[in-house]
C-alpha cells in the first residue's frame, strides 16, 4: 500500500492598522548605546534591550541568555536610557526621555497634580498604537491537513480549522471553526463542520477587566444522528484573576437552541450557557495548562446538558 500525506500549516497572522508612527519605533529612534538594565527578585541583572511590556510580562532581549519574556512581579528596579512609551493600568500615557524605577513608589506629574505609580501598575512599554486607542489589532490562523490513502482501499482526509480576531480598546469580534471531509472508495464517510461567531463589548470603572457580549454557533454532521444544531445566546464574561500563574475567565449567559435530529421534528429550547477558561504556568519549566469548558444546560429538560472539555499542556521541547 501506498500512502502518501500533505499538510499545510499557515502560522498565525498579524496585522497592525494605524495612522501614526507607533510609539515602539519613535522610542526605538532615539535609542542609545546603554543597555536597559533589569534587577530580579532573585539578584540576577540582565543587561539589554527591552522590546515592550504587556499583560504584566516584559519581552527584554538580552546579549547573555537571548529573548526572555519576565513577569514584572519579578522585577525589584529597571532603568531604560532612552526615550519611552509607559501606558499605566489605569489608562494614563506617558512620554519620557529615560525611565527608572525600584520598588518604592514614583511620582508622575499629571494636569491634576503629582500621582503615585509603582512597577506594578504598569501596563504596557511601548504599547503598539491599538493600545493607545488608534487602529485595531488583528489576529488569525489557518491549518490544513490532507491525507490521501492509496492501495486496495483509497482514502482521502482533509481536516481543517481556523481562527481569527479583531479589538480595539472598546470591542473585540471573534470567529473560529474546523471540520472534516472523509471519503473511502469515492464514498463520503464523514463530513462535519462547525463555525462560532462572538462579539464582546469592553465594561469600564468599577467593571473593569468585564465585558457583556454574544455569540452564535453553528455546527452540522452528516453522517451523525444530530444533524445539526444552532446556538444564538447572550453573556456577561469577566476576567476574575490575570496573573501568568493563573487566569480564569468565566462567561455565564442565556442561549436559544435548535436541533435538527434523524428521523425527528426540529426540537427548540431556551438554555442556561457559560464558558470557562483557566490558564496556568505553575508547572514551570516553561509549560503553560490550558482548561477550557463550554456547557449548554437545557431549561426544558435538565437531564439534557451538552458539554466539551478541553485540556491542553504545552511544553518546550528544548529550554
Amino acid at each position: 500500500m501506498r500512502k502518501s500525506r500533505l499538510t499545510l500549516i499557515f502560522g498565525t497572522v498579524f496585522f497592525l492598522f494605524g495612522n501614526a508612527m507607533s510609539p515602539s519605533a519613535m522610542a526605538q529612534e532615539l535609542a542609545t548605546d546603554e543597555p536597559t538594565r533589569i534587577e530580579l527578585n532573585s539578584g540576577s541583572i540582565l543587561l539589554g534591550d527591552i522590546s515592550g511590556a504587556s499583560s504584566g510580562k516584559i519581552s527584554f532581549k538580552s546579549k547573555s541568555v537571548g529573548l526572555v519574556i519576565i513577569p514584572i512581579e519579578r522585577v525589584v528596579r529597571i532603568r531604560i536610557p532612552k526615550s519611552v512609551v509607559i501606558k499605566f493600568l489605569d489608562g494614563r500615557v506617558i512620554r519620557v526621555p529615560e525611565f527608572e524605577a525600584g520598588l518604592d513608589p514614583f511620582e508622575v506629574i499629571t494636569e491634576n497634580g503629582a500621582e503615585a505609580y509603582s512597577l506594578i501598575d504598569i501596563d504596557a512599554i511601548n504599547p503598539e498604537d491599538w493600545l493607545l486607542g488608534r487602529g485595531i489589532h488583528s489576529t488569525g490562523k489557518v491549518r490544513l491537513s490532507w491525507e490521501k490513502q492509496s492501495g486496495n482501499t483509497e482514502q482521502n482526509e482533509l481536516d481543517y480549522n481556523f481562527n481569527a480576531s479583531w479589538e480595539n480598546l472598546k470591542l473585540r469580534w471573534k470567529i473560529r471553526g474546523e471540520g472534516e471531509l472523509h471519503s473511502a472508495s469515492n464514498e463520503k464517510t464523514s463530513d462535519k463542520f462547525t463555525i462560532v461567531g462572538k462579539t464582546d463589548r469592553f465594561l469600564t470603572g468599577h467593571q473593569k477587566g468585564s465585558h457583556i457580549g454574544a455569540n452564535i454557533l453553528y455546527e452540522t454532521d452528516e453522517f451523525s444522528e444530530l444533524k445539526s444544531r444552532y446556538i444564538l445566546g447572550l453573556y456577561y464574561g469577566k476576567q476574575w484573576y490575570t496573573s501568568p500563574k493563573f487566569k480564569f475567565l468565566f462567561e455565564p449567559g442565556v442561549a436559544f437552541v435548535g436541533e435538527n435530529r434523524e428521523n425527528k421534528d426540529k426540537e427548540t429550547y431556551p438554555a442556561l450557557s457559560w464558558e470557562i477558561e483557566i490558564n496556568s504556568n505553575l508547572l514551570g519549566l516553561g509549560t503553560t495548562t490550558t482548561l477550557t469548558q463550554n456547557g449548554i444546560q437545557n431549561l426544558d429538560n435538565f437531564d439534557d446538558i451538552i458539554l466539551n472539555t478541553l485540556l491542553v499542556i504545552q511544553f518546550p521541547l528544548i529550554s
